[in-house]
């Protein structure tokens, strides 16, 4: 009880946080829209942006200290640099768009520099984690798990293996946040998957963690459902992905974010096929407009009826994900 007493305060927290901000501050911290987005997007122009740093930053606080009292110090510490230090890197994409008034933030290189500044410091907190863990929390450092088979990547194979997961999730998420209510609605179904995760492994402090964020999550999707009066901005989407990453890694269920994040990677699948099949074919393209849910507003589907599908897709195969971990 003594969890959901705490998450509903994070609710409460976030709700009236994100009111205040929309209401002071929304019409400094407008969002500005891709130049080839489907035309109604014109309409968001303008919309308050970056209330990823209200949404991430409340539960974080909570999530810091329940790992510094049940976990150890070094577990709290990744968190923090993988959750807040995406974070870090959203908030100065979505600065660099708001003050140039463009929907253009960081170089995609700068982006990548500062990921792999959070890959290093993450890949020597697994390090020292690994190395002197407290309370049974060893978390097998550079082993990964694929069904039954056990694969120790060694240190520069599991740095890489790091970056990739840490920049392609955060960066799957962010691409799926192009419609109102699709990107939180998407995570709340992927960290439900989670906390059965957490009880099937008898994990209970990720398990208060994930529910913090979910309470979080439900008090910005009132404000971010269609018509959103808010937007999380890369300052939120980047860390989500980030707070998957971190979850994924300690409870060593990696593959398995194939399925709880499916629906992200399937949009991340589409940019990328896009741009193959542009190349191969010089200059035709498979969809009308990427990521994929713009196809779909393009083929005249509402942004509530894309999100109902997405939803319902998304949640049937993070089951199936959640039931092939007999055989994990």
């Amino acid at each position: 009880m003594l969890i959901f007493l705490v998450g509903f305060i994070v609710f409460l927290v976030v709700y009236f946080l994100i009111g205040y901000y929309i209401r002071f501050y929304g019409f400094k911290v407008g969002q500005e829209i891709r130049e080839d987005a489907p035309k109604h997007h014109i309409l968001k122009k303008g919309t308050p942006t970056a209330a990823g740093v209200i949404f991430i930053t409340i539960p974080s606080i909570f999530s810091f200290f329940v790992l510094l009292k049940y976990a150890n110090l070094y577990l709290s510490l990744l968190f923090i640099i993988l959750v807040l230090g995406s974070m870090l890197i959203g908030f100065i994409d979505d600065y660099f768009k708001i003050i140039n008034k463009r929907n253009l933030g960081l170089k995609a290189r700068h982006k990548i520099f500062l990921q792999i500044i959070i890959t290093t410091l993450s890949f020597l907190l697994l390090y020292f984690s690994n190395s002197f863990f407290v309370n049974n929390f060893n978390i097998n450092f550079t082993q990964i798990k694929v069904v039954n088979s056990v694969y120790d990547l060694g240190y520069i194979g599991y740095y890489l293996f790091l970056f990739f997961l840490i920049s392609g999730v955060s960066n799957a998420t962010n691409l799926t946040d192009g419609l109102d209510g699709l990107a939180a609605t998407l995570s709340i179904i992927t960290l439900i998957g989670f906390i059965i995760i957490c009880l099937m492994f008898s994990k209970l402090v990720f398990v208060s963690i994930v529910l913090f964020f979910i309470f979080s999550l439900i008090a910005f999707l009132i404000y971010n459902f269609p018509k959103a009066k808010v937007m999380m901005g890369d300052s939120g989407s980047l860390s989500l992905g980030a707070l998957f990453t971190f979850l994924a890694i300690i409870l060593k269920i990696e593959p398995v974010l194939l399925f709880l994040g499916f629906m992200f990677f399937i949009v991340t699948l589409s940019v990328i096929l896009q741009v193959i099949y542009f190349k191969i074919t010089k200059g035709k393209r498979l969809f009308y407009i990427t990521p994929l849910h713009h196809h779909y507003e393009m083929l005249g589907y509402t942004e509530k009826e894309i999100l109902l599908r997405f939803s319902l897709l998304h949640s049937l195969v993070v089951f199936i994900g959640i039931s092939i971990l007999k055989f994990y």
